[in-house]
């Protein structure tokens, strides 16, 4: 199988990413006036309820896929039998997660007022069945699932002006939420045939299920410290309060994805070399380190500055007690954007997986130790900064324990660099707000200046990562324009 450009491959990727969170960005800022913040709570709960289900469903298979197909891709009969062990494995694991999932809807008295918001919201357990983004991912198709997700996402935002009016349509708001997901996995089924398929005999589904086992258990504590606050905010505060959580994580999330796109595409290349060349490995490895932490620096400092003009402008004043939830949140851009790479996708890539468990167990247990102490006196704000200080430790233990295996080297004066360039930037953008006042107008000058005010100095002043990343561009342009000619 010919190798894709990494480069169009991260773009392809970022693309996705974005539309990932852009689809839900817009929808939240539709409905956030028109269900307000009791409806997008009592929705972000149930929806929460639902991801740990979601979460476990595929039992690892959404990650260890990506790699064990990516290690398969140049023997096509081996991809095909890879696949189809993985394919059933996810298969019974989905059925399971779906039957315990609405056996608890059903039967618990506890969801007999919202019993149909709780089912709808269920409704991508049972599709995961159908699930196979991980193979589409390990060949590398990042192209095919960018143009997939834009029209799909197209269709559902149409949707959701047609059918989402009032307050009570927040079912119908649900409903077309989990539609998004589902409809990714049918379109990825008709597709599927022209790269694989299906096989019954000489199948060994049991060499898996070690590494996917403890995928899945990692999986579980992720989302047990990641979606606990959520959880524990609708269950000991109201739906409000849940709803300015909710949102300020939708604004954060929206620009956490965009830096971590960059780099996700790596995964599958990162896997394909490791056992085979580990000096390239590490080479690859530190090159995305300095890309993301070109990204993540100045894109936490300009979502705090801008978390003031934005939250109100994009949700209506009711939504200004998310404000200081949004600069908290912030802080995740930096830990999660480098440990993605450095801790999450070395472990992954490296066959690593088990050394995941104790720092998720460890995130998790200082995650509900917090929630409990800072959500009663500190409402949403002690929800994010539980996230961000159980984040931190997560990320602290995997890196130290995976720093040997990925040999990553942080320049620390490249580091200097991007700091200094991020304080330049934030100084443009507060002065740009303090002209322009509030509104559209103001963040959009905002963003571009501090983006086009970030590049030209950290060229300048010589940031490793800008210079990677223009050199990079400007290579893959020339190649393209030689590989035109030649036709």
């Amino acid at each position: 199988m010919k190798q894709k450009s990494l480069i169009s491959n991260s773009v392809f990727n970022v693309a996705y990413q974005m539309l990932s969170v852009i689809f839900p960005f817009i929808t939240a800022i539709y409905v956030s006036h028109v269900l307000m913040a009791e409806g997008v709570g009592k929705v972000a709960f149930a929806q929460n309820l639902a991801s740990y289900f979601i979460a476990i469903a595929p039992l690892g298979v959404m990650n260890y896929g990506v790699k064990e197909i990516a290690r398969t891709k140049d023997t096509p009969e081996q991809r095909n039998i890879c696949f189809s062990e993985l394919f059933l494995i996810n298969f019974v694991s989905t059925i399971i997660a779906t039957s315990v999932f609405y056996t608890m809807i059903f039967c618990q008295s506890s969801f007999e007022n919202e019993r149909m918001l709780y089912a709808v919201c269920g409704i991508p357990i049972f599709l995961n069945i159908i699930n196979v983004d991980w193979f589409y991912r390990g060949v590398e198709e990042y192209a095919y699932i960018t143009v997939r997700s834009l029209m799909i996402k197209i269709a559902s935002i149409v949707l959701l002006f047609l059918t989402v009016r009032t307050a009570n349509d927040y079912i119908q708001y649900a409903l077309i939420t989990s539609f998004v997901g589902s409809a990714n996995n049918i379109f990825n089924m008709f597709y599927l045939r022209k790269f694989v398929k299906f096989r019954w005999k000489g199948l060994h589904w049991k060499r898996h299920m070690k590494s996917e086992l403890i995928l899945a258990c990692n999986i579980l504590m992720s989302n047990l410290y990641s979606k606990v606050d959520v959880t524990m905010l609708g269950c000991w505060k109201t739906d409000a309060i849940t709803g300015y959580y909710a949102n300020a994580f939708k604004i954060v999330n929206i620009v956490l994805c965009i830096c971590t796109s960059m780099t996700d595409a790596f995964l599958p290349r990162l896997s394909y070399i490791y056992f085979s060349d580990k000096k390239k490995y590490s080479t690859l490895l530190n090159q995305g380190i300095s890309i993301v932490l070109t990204i993540i620096f100045p894109a936490m400092t300009g979502l705090a500055l801008l978390a003031p003009v934005m939250v109100p402008m994009m949700f209506g004043d009711s939504f200004k007690p998310s404000v200081p939830t949004v600069m908290i949140l912030s802080c995740l851009i930096i830990i999660k954007g480098f440990g993605n790479l450095a801790c999450y996708q070395v472990a992954i890539s490296s066959g690593n997986e088990k050394k995941q468990t104790i720092a998720y167990i460890s995130g998790s247990f200082i995650n509900i130790v917090l929630n409990v102490s800072l959500i009663p006196i500190l409402n949403q704000n002690g929800a994010a900064i539980a996230s961000v200080v159980s984040e931190f430790t997560l990320n602290a233990i995997l890196f130290l324990q995976l720093r040997k295996i990925s040999g990553i080297s942080v320049n620390f004066k490249n580091l200097i660099i991007i700091l200094a360039d991020s304080a330049i930037m934030g100084i443009v953008v507060l002065i740009i707000l303090l002209l322009l006042g509030k509104g559209f107008l103001a963040v959009a000058a905002a963003v571009l200046s501090g983006i086009l005010v970030y590049a030209v100095v950290g060229y300048i002043i010589g940031s490793e990562g800008i210079r990677m990343i223009i050199e990079k561009l400007v290579t893959q342009m020339k190649y393209r324009k030689m590989s035109n000619n030649e036709r």
